[in-house]
């Protein structure tokens, strides 16, 4: 059964919503996406049979989603980003799903303990074994919630070459450097407005799409962690 979006603003599918906010029926501005993603992310922890390709194909219409509203709030020369998840993209997609499958079963085997002291003991055993890679919906889905903390009154007038992907780039390079792993959320603590978080969040994008930095979590549906990735 096909996920479906039940809101005040729209009732229907991943699909349908993609297409009628690229045709423009549906104003993507004023539209909150993170209870979109919430509840996506409900229906899979609910569901008893996961079929990857499909969930491939609707995490892909989830970051196409929020790209093009990051496109709306962000008027600026900035490269675009594929709207269509790229072939290896999907792989390390179905790979992160395989790990979170297989970490279910373990879990499942251990129903019977206390599910905080199972953490605390199998993790801290595991910490260096276990990266868990945060899938395009866990990133899409976190960053949306951090944009919707900000005021919706906030100025965006502000000049494009005031923040550019560039030198966010090697900002987060120099993060990454300087500390083995850096919390997501973390990079976004100093930014000024809208605008500079996009930007920042853009310059992540293209750092995984070039795979020079690597995220991932700790424990399922924990912290998102960001590293470089070691070739």
């Amino acid at each position: 059964m096909a996920f479906e979006i039940n809101t005040q603003l729209f009732t229907g599918t991943l699909t349908e919503l993609w297409k009628k906010s690229k045709e423009g029926e549906i104003d993507l501005v004023r539209f909150p996406l993170y209870p979109v993603f919430s509840a996506y992310r409900e229906n899979l922890e609910n569901l008893e049979n996961m079929n990857l390709d499909k969930e491939t194909k609707n995490l892909s219409l989830l970051s196409s989603l929020l790209t093009l509203k990051l496109s709306l709030l962000l008027p600026l020369s900035l490269p675009q980003i594929e709207e269509v998840i790229e072939e290896e993209e999907e792989e390390r997609t179905r790979e992160g799903w395989e790990k979170i499958l297989t970490l279910a079963e373990i879990l499942k085997e251990k129903e019977n303990e206390e599910l905080d002291y199972f953490f605390a003991g199998f993790w801290e055993e595991a910490e260096e074994e276990w990266e868990i890679e945060v899938n395009p919906g866990e990133l899409v889905e976190a960053f949306s919630r951090l944009m919707e903390t900000l005021s919706r009154q906030e100025v965006m007038e502000i000049r494009e070459e005031e923040f550019t992907v560039k030198e966010k780039i090697e900002l987060i390079l120099k993060l990454t450097e300087e500390k083995p792993r850096i919390k997501f959320s973390s990079l976004f603590l100093k930014a000024r407005n809208r605008v500079e978080m996009v930007v920042i969040f853009i310059a992540l994008l293209e750092l995984i799409r070039r795979n020079l930095i690597k995220v991932y979590q700790r424990i399922p549906f924990g912290e998102i962690w960001i590293r470089r990735n070691i070739q």
